[in-house]
């Protein structure tokens, strides 16, 4: 419920806001835009038509119930989660939360690791074991001196591997408590359970808490992370539920290309628009 969090937001000319958005202090979610700080008109299109104002589905067949599965975990998160971020932001201290993050993101680098033999990125699989062994040794798993040795973090898991391997993302689809999937993406995370190491010392040890814990600690470090950008999302939000959907699956195709160029024609099916009423960022 709390993965849909993204940097950045705009509207079209004829709707109601033109307010920017900060980007999201997590270093994993900032929304994919043209490098000439244009976002495609697919962007736009999957909330609103720019020429009516009128909701799309924008590639949603199963659109009922991902709103429904939507609701209840907004509710969740109203009630539960950001209530809970929220203290622990303001009553923990910043350095421990930095600590806190640093200790889920360390934990996730096996599994980036394998993904990366996975899609044949040797480069990366290399910096992201460096990342692991230095973090381990050196920063006791609290710590990041591998991000100052030039060791930067980048997150794979197997929906990106598989979407390398050119296998479709299918429907677009919301998980209980997870948010915002597709069918590749929902396959992608059962395999990566299962190709963590943590996960598995957890199970063979009857320690199933800990990876409960591990869960909740990294819910609640992302959270905290992202607390004034979802409110400002909705705030501004013509329709909450569509504006999430369009900045995931921007942000899901940056991560497929690790970074490089905007939204791609399997979410836009088209090339970026020369429309003069394309939305810049401001």
């Amino acid at each position: 419920m709390c993965l849909a969090v993204l940097g950045g937001c705009a509207w079209a000319p004829g709707l109601e806001n033109t307010n920017g958005y900060a980007q999201a202090p997590a270093r994993d979610f900032q929304l994919a835009a043209r490098a000439d700080g244009e976002y495609f008109a697919s962007d736009i299109a999957d909330v609103a038509d720019v020429g009516t104002g009128q909701f799309v589905s924008a590639g949603d067949p199963l659109e009922v119930f991902n709103r429904f599965m939507f609701a209840i975990n907004d509710t969740l998160d109203i009630f539960v989660l950001k209530p809970i971020a929220v203290t622990y932001r303001r009553w923990t201290p910043d350095l421990f939360q930095e600590a806190v993050s640093n200790f889920v993101t360390n934990l996730s680098e096996p599994v980036t690791f394998a993904n990366a033999l996975f899609q044949g990125d040797w480069e990366h699989a290399e910096t992201t074991g460096s990342r692991f062994l230095v973090n381990s040794a050196i920063g006791f798993g609290l710590f990041d001196p591998a991000t100052g040795l030039g060791l930067e973090h980048r997150n794979e898991d197997f929906g990106q591997t598989l979407a390398v391997h050119g296998v479709p993302s299918g429907p677009y689809l919301v998980l209980p408590l997870l948010g915002p999937s597709t069918f590749r993406d929902a396959g992608g995370r059962g395999v990566d359970f299962f190709l963590d190491p943590f996960n598995y010392l957890a199970r063979v040890n009857d320690k199933d808490t800990l990876a409960l814990t591990r869960t909740g600690a990294e819910a609640v470090s992302f959270r905290a992370a992202n607390i004034d950008t979802l409110d400002e999302v909705r705030r501004d939000s013509i329709d909450y539920y569509s504006r999430i959907r369009s900045l995931w699956r921007q942000q899901r195709e940056r991560q497929i290309r690790n970074d490089v160029g905007g939204v791609g024609p399997e979410f836009s099916g088209a090339e970026p628009s020369t429309d003069p009423r394309q939305v810049s960022v401001r």
